[in-house]
């Protein structure tokens, strides 16, 4: 067995230890619980607990040290595993992209991670430890009861006053305009649930939030396009077509189902199930004009004789474009039409006139002259 000649050095892993439990001694002349790391028989690291008092002599003099020692190997490593557990769980939430906060069963907020730092202005050292509704006031700009505090206490009265909140299992969700967000009306979304321990029992409440003000906008901009879209869709003068590559209506407005003599678009859209069939005279003019928009993507000023619902021709003018989707893919072909039927029999009796008076001019028997006045 190895002579103990210095306990410091010898005994302890850290050495200083040694000289801080000697100070604590001599200061107070006892030591209770200080907690260190011994090196045991076989040269292993154990954490024990020492509680010891310092023996003096009748004339003061220090004669040793007593006391007990007790193995907490075992405590210490689950309170490292513990605490590293909760180090990597905080480093979780506050990497998450959702401005997150958590609440423990009396109010105080037990968590404020980066992005709601970030979203509030609101640093997490000021508001960790803050109850009385204090994390309403990033969002509000007053304290008061916000979504997660309906977690535990919603009912039918609840949900009547708060209808833009909703409920799915255990977890609430909302969208709604927080005012003063920065100073900002903001419209976020939310939602918030249990928050439990390691045995499953409910220890707080946790809630996320996400700024979707960009996004609503957008929405609310193409909604406004899409209505803008639909009015000049279904009040057009001319026909306006959405049709498949293979031939099949996806959409038709009203002045279009009227051009070829249907009551409605949906009437149309059923019966018209072969449009090289049933709506080209011509079925090469369908052809052509397939391989003309595969080669330009678009065909202006395209006429040709089209069936209507009765079986009689119509002559149509035609612009037609090309619409892709992201990768490219054609989605379907969008077309504006007009109904010249009048026009082209206007031209064809014109050219019949002018045929006719042709044939007489050049076969006349008398003489027949056309002169200037001069």
């Amino acid at each position: 067995m190895e002579q103990i000649t210095d306990i410091g050095r010898q005994h302890y892993v850290n050495p200083e230890d040694r000289e801080t439990y000697k100070n604590i001694l001599e200061a107070e002349g006892v030591a209770k619980g200080f907690e260190t790391q011994l090196l045991n028989k076989d040269g292993n690291s154990i954490w024990v607990s020492i509680t010891s008092r310092m023996v003096r002599n009748d004339a003061g003099e220090v004669l040793h040290y007593e006391g007990n020692m007790e193995n907490i190997t075992q405590r210490k490593e689950a309170e490292e595993a513990l605490k590293q557990s909760e180090t990597n769980m905080s480093n979780i939430i506050n990497f998450l992209p959702d401005a997150t906060f958590a609440i423990n069963l009396e109010g105080k907020i037990i968590l404020w991670n980066r992005a709601i730092e970030e979203m509030t202005g609101f640093p997490a050292h000021l508001m960790l430890g803050k109850g009385d509704y204090e994390y309403a006031i990033p969002f509000y700009g007053e304290r008061r009861p916000i979504l997660i505090n309906f977690l535990f206490s919603w009912n039918e009265g609840i949900e009547k006053q708060y209808s833009f909140i909703h409920k799915e299992g255990d977890t609430l969700f909302t969208e709604t305009d927080m005012p003063c967000v920065r100073g900002q009306v903001r419209t976020l979304w939310a939602k918030a649930s249990p928050l439990r321990g390691d045995q499953g029992k409910i220890i707080g409440a946790i809630e996320s939030v996400r700024d979707i003000s960009d996004r609503r906008q957008t929405e609310e901009a193409l909604k406004l396009s899409e209505q803008k879209y639909r009015s000049i869709f279904q009040n057009a003068v001319m026909g306006i077509f959405r049709t498949t590559p293979d031939g099949y209506y996806l959409s038709i407005n009203p002045a279009g189902a009227k051009m070829y003599g249907y009551e409605s678009e949906e009437e149309m859209i059923q019966s018209v199930t072969d449009m090289a069939h049933q709506i080209y005279v011509h079925p090469e003019d369908r052809k052509r004009l397939k391989e003309l928009l595969e080669i330009n993507g678009f065909v202006e000023g395209f006429e040709s004789a089209h069936y209507t619902k009765d079986g009689s021709t119509i002559w149509v003018f035609m612009n037609l474009r090309v619409i892709h989707d992201n990768s490219g893919a054609i989605l379907y072909y969008e077309t504006t039409s007009q109904n010249i039927t009048s026009r082209r029999q206007a031209e064809e009796a014109l050219q019949t006139s002018e045929t006719q008076y042709r044939s007489l001019f050049e076969n006349a028997i008398e003489g027949v002259f056309q002169t200037t006045p001069e």
